[in-house]
């Protein structure tokens, strides 16, 4: 659980009190002093680095446009139906756990397995841009793919009673849009899988930004455990009138190190004092 801690008061006051805190803690260790500079410096940078990352989010164009986004609702409910089609097209063809009658299999299989391969084949043909970003979609293509293919192998065990009952041209028919289907899916899991945008420089960016924040925290976590103790309230008493009750009790309840340190992480507020500790 992250122990970063807020300081209460506008950046004005945090920064009266952090010089303040900088006069009861002189002469400080010059060691303490570097690193409390390097983790002002290193958050004000992070800060205006996920500021800039921000802009470019917002600037760069990614969003897809309202004729991409119904493109891609297009192709994800055509998916969703080829699914089905092939779900209903593979399931009476493989081994039963209950008794089924194989009349009712083939008429049923070979129809849904043909709309099935005819709608795969189209998504295969047709993938636009902005379906390329959906996170699931070479699953939709492997799903297929592994179900067609169990039901193409363990067919053959029911092959003489499905010949009886819908004759050669109905399991011709059904194999060969399970084979249509099969092939059709493979490429739709390679092509949404190959042509998705490689990341931006805005999420390489983002995903930096966050690993510096979080070494940025541990190190600021440190630090703030292992600072000068100054006793009592004496060194808030030189501060201007009109300060917040609220927020002197917090200064006094954690002294001028930690008050330091944490004014050090915030990133936002400019601590001249830091210069010169």
């Amino acid at each position: 659980m992250s122990r970063v801690l807020r300081l209460s008061g506008d950046d004005a006051t945090v920064a009266r009190i952090a010089e303040a805190a900088i006069e009861a803690l002189r002469p400080l260790d010059p060691e303490r002093a570097a690193a409390l500079r390097q983790l002002h410096q290193g958050r004000r940078q992070a800060v205006a680095a996920l500021s800039a990352v921000q802009h470019v989010r917002v600037g760069d164009g990614s969003a897809p446009s309202p004729s991409e986004r119904r493109a891609a609702e297009g192709w994800m409910w055509l998916a969703a139906i080829a699914v089905l089609a092939a779900v209903a097209g593979s399931a009476g063809m493989l081994p039963p756990r209950h008794p089924q009658d194989p009349t009712l299999v083939m008429q049923v299989s070979p129809p849904a397995m043909a709309i099935g391969a005819a709608l795969m084949v189209a998504l295969a043909a047709w993938v636009p841009a902005a379906a390329r970003r959906i996170s699931g979609a070479p699953a939709i293509g492997i799903l297929v793919a592994l179900l067609v293919g169990v039901a193409l192998v363990l067919n053959a065990s029911r092959e003489p009673a499905l010949l009886d009952a819908g004759g050669e041209a109905g399991v011709l028919v059904w194999t060969i849009a399970a084979v249509a289907t099969l092939v059709a899916s493979v490429v739709v899991a390679a092509r949404t899988r190959a042509d998705r945008p490689a990341p931006t420089l805005a999420d390489r960016s983002r995903v930096a930004w966050r690993d510096a924040g979080a070494d940025l925290r541990r190190d600021a976590e440190r630090l703030a455990r292992r600072g000068p103790h100054v006793d009592g309230t004496a060194w808030l008493t030189g501060l201007p009138d009109g300060i917040d009750a609220d927020v002197l009790a917090q200064a006094a309840a954690i002294g001028p190190w930690r008050w330091l340190v944490w004014s050090a992480y915030d990133g936002e507020i400019a601590v001249p004092a830091l210069a010169r500790a």
